[in-house]
């Protein structure tokens, strides 16, 4: 019997301890030695009562679940853990925690910016550095493409290039044997893509000279041969649908390549881009430089050799570097953080000055309060800027052909973020104390709307530590919003219950 009742006490001792953690670091292991001391006089007092063991087990537990409850009251005395959460939400450190553990949040869901480390990384492909793609400008600067008639002449004529290939980006329906139609990223390519790319297979082949003349062909992405093929090596030479008609397996591409998305999973050739065809009018095309040449004497060169052909068309030819051409565009996210920053940091400079200045507030404590403005600003526009960057960089990977719009509404996201931040920033300062920076609260209203002279709407906000209170009107006047901060005498502190913990 007092083996099972010891028992009993001996996880009542480690719950207790437990316990103890919710208290207070400074008081906690009083407050435990004291719990465990009641719990031994509490079983003494059941043991003499002649109660059995289990239930003083029982009523052992029972006076562990109150010790939680009561480490829980010496953590949070006044008003509970809820009462405690909402005073945490005004103080300045659990603005920082919330915008870290939104950035957090981002990460993950993510993948760890994997979009961005996506292109800002190395590119699969061997000496990268001289791929490039040439494309034409059109309306407004903006580029579908390159007429596919200058392809050819591209191909035979250029000394700049030691290759270029076209491609299409386009959705394509395969079917391989025994499954139902489904619907694929791919690309149509000339014959030498790969071999411009300096790709090798993982296994098969890729596409060689001639097999235009041949049957259809096709390759498969490494990620799509493992997911839907299940890395089944026989499937290489096999027949499979694509868009309807047969074609054959030809190889499956290595592991970790990529190129214009991720989501491009099937392969297969261009028809002959010498064809008056109006699908193939305008295509893509991708390069590889001549050791030593620069991107500025390709471009000249393919300038020259379009302007040769018969019927010029299209704008005039850019060439760009692949790794530059594949990121998206960031500067009016960059600008709109730059612009965001400067001018958080102007205001909080010029209201400094003027707090010291003008006022004769103390230089400490009005460089702290000030300070934090722009500092906030900063952290905010921060996270908007890498989410922004991270879902540019995802789009740029896209396939879709709405790539365009949706650039054009995350460059003017940015800007109206931005907007809103700063003005957001500017109105939780307004209302925040100027000794500890906490969150002002307890508003109380006087005066009525209907009286704007005699007695004008008015709200009186409260400093939770007892530093002072703020006066503002409620109604909107030419010189803005009204404002008077008047501080408390320390009794006010007393009264309040709070230590300055500024």
């Amino acid at each position: 019997m007092r083996g099972r009742i010891s028992d009993g006490f001996f996880l009542c001792r480690w719950l207790i301890r437990a316990a103890g953690l919710l208290a207070p670091g400074r008081e906690r292991g009083a407050w435990t030695r004291r719990r465990l001391e009641e719990a031994r006089q509490y079983r003494a007092f059941l043991q003499e009562r002649g109660e059995t063991p289990d239930a003083i087990r029982w009523k052992l537990r029972d006076f562990c679940r109150q010790a939680f409850a009561g480490g829980l009251r010496r953590r949070f005395p006044e008003g509970g853990p809820r009462e405690a959460a909402v005073r945490l939400a005004r103080s300045p450190r659990f603005f920082a925690a919330a915008v870290v553990v939104l950035l957090a949040g981002v990460a993950l869901a993510s993948g760890l910016f994997s979009g961005m480390r996506t292109l800002y990384g190395p590119l699969p492909y061997p000496d990268a550095r001289r791929l490039v793609s040439c494309y034409q400008v059109h309306f407004l600067s903006l580029s579908w493409g390159v007429q596919s008639r200058y392809i050819k002449p591209w191909q035979e004529k250029s000394a700049t290039l030691e290759g270029l290939a076209a491609y299409q980006v386009q959705n394509l329906t395969i079917a391989p044997p025994g499954s139902s139609e489904r619907t694929e990223g791919g690309m149509r390519v000339t014959e030498n893509f790969f071999t411009v790319l300096g790709v090798k297979p993982f296994a098969g082949r890729l596409f060689q000279p001639g097999d235009s003349a041949g049957e259809p062909l096709v390759v498969l992405s490494h990620k799509l041969w493992r997911t839907r093929f299940g890395s089944d090596y026989g499937v290489i030479g096999r027949e499979m649908a694509l868009e309807g008609a047969p074609a054959r397996v030809a190889g499956v591409l290595p592991p970790g390549f990529w190129f214009r998305s991720h989501g491009a999973g099937v392969w297969t050739l261009l028809p002959d881009l010498s064809r008056p065809d109006p699908a193939l009018r305008l295509v893509n095309a991708v390069g590889r430089m001549a050791p030593g040449v620069t991107e500025d004497s390709v471009r000249a060169e393919l300038q020259q050799i379009a302007w040769s052909t018969s019927r010029f068309r299209g704008g005039a030819v850019r060439v760009t570097r692949l790794s530059t051409w594949l990121r998206p565009t960031l500067l009016t996210l960059l600008l709109s953080f730059l612009v965001g920053t400067v001018l958080a940091l102007t205001i909080a400079l010029i209201q400094f000055l003027r707090s010291w200045l003008q006022r004769g507030d103390a230089p400490w404590e009005a460089l702290r309060y000030w300070a934090f403005f722009p500092l906030k600003t900063f952290l905010l526009l921060a996270l908007m800027t890498v989410a922004g960057a991270e879902l540019a960089a995802r789009n740029a990977l896209a396939l879709q052909a709405s790539k365009f719009v949706v650039s054009l509404v995350v460059d003017w996201a940015s800007v109206l973020v931005t907007v809103l931040v700063v003005r957001w920033a500017i109105l939780d300062q307004s209302r925040r104390c100027p000794v500890c920076l906490r969150r002002l609260a307890l508003p109380v209203s006087s005066g009525s709307w209907g009286s704007s002279i005699f007695e004008p709407a008015t709200t009186e906000l409260l400093c939770d530590q007892g530093h002072g209170s703020l006066w503002y009107g409620e109604a909107p006047t030419t010189l803005g919003e009204i404002r008077r901060w008047i501080k408390l005498e320390d009794s006010w502190r007393e009264l309040l219950g709070r230590e300055d913990k500024s």
